[in-house]
């Protein structure tokens, strides 16, 4: 995470693996799963961002696109 920005990201990964087995047969199974959560676009004109935190913010709304 940028230690200069104000917002935050979250990332939750979750990797399953079960195994059994089906007669002389052993088998495997993976899962992986990605919860993100992004922080949101920014209403500029409404929290009258200016300077960096604009172009910060810019950026943000940009890569959510």
């Amino acid at each position: 995470m940028n230690d200069e920005s104000s917002r935050s990201h979250s990332i939750l990964m979750l990797k399953l693996q079960s195994t059994f087995e089906e007669g002389n047969i052993k088998i495997v199974r993976n899962s992986k799963l990605s919860l993100i959560d992004l922080a949101g676009s920014e209403n500029q004109k409404i929290n009258q961002f200016e300077g960096d935190r604009q172009k910060e913010s810019s950026n943000i709304n940009k890569s959510l696109l």
